[in-house]
């Protein structure tokens, strides 16, 4: 029952939210570590409409009123952080999104271009720049992962990510890591 009763409460904040908030809380589920601005208008770049709207704004100050996601600062960026109950409530709910798979494919290609920029930069000036970048959203890389090879990602994605985080997990000393994937 107590389950039940989160479950509820829940539901009751995000049935407070706007369409287009919805929308954005939903997808925030993707980000297994944490979303950041830019991440969080990749997913949404194929419908310029709610991604460059005025209400964009809006619909993200709204989730963050509801107190559905946390705000934390780091040296570089804001992330998005779900509890790990509401992500997975938010997750169910992204399911249920005609646009899934769209969502899902930019969710890929922003995290197969970050890992492919990184790769070819992190012999260079901005090596320790990357090795951070990398670890700040190594979540979702996973998460990244997870979804190639759960078969809601292409292949393609993954591998691509695999390949270029190969540096990754060789300098960090994760070879059992960089082998699973």
């Amino acid at each position: 029952t107590r389950q039940r009763t989160l479950g509820n409460t829940i539901q009751w904040s995000v049935d407070l939210l706007s369409p287009k908030a919805r929308e954005i809380f939903s997808s925030l589920s993707l980000f297994g570590g944490g979303a950041t601005r830019a991440g969080i208008e990749a997913i949404f770049h194929e419908r310029d409409d709610l991604a460059v709207s005025p209400d964009w704004e809006a619909a993200c100050d709204e989730i963050i009123g509801s107190n559905l996601v946390r705000i934390d600062r780091t040296e570089s960026h804001l992330r998005w952080n779900m509890l790990e109950t509401v992500r997975e409530f938010a997750r169910i709910e992204f399911d249920k999104q005609p646009e899934r798979g769209l969502r899902l494919e930019a969710f890929g290609q922003f995290y197969a271009q970050m890992a492919e920029t990184a790769a070819q930069r992190h012999t260079s000036a901005e090596q320790v720049h990357w090795l951070n970048e990398i670890e700040n959203e190594y979540g979702n890389f996973r998460s990244m992962l997870q979804e190639s090879v759960a078969g809601y990602l292409s292949a393609e994605i993954g591998l691509r990510v695999a390949a270029a985080l190969w540096w990754y997990w060789e300098t960090r000393g994760m070879f059992e890591e960089g082998l699973f994937w």
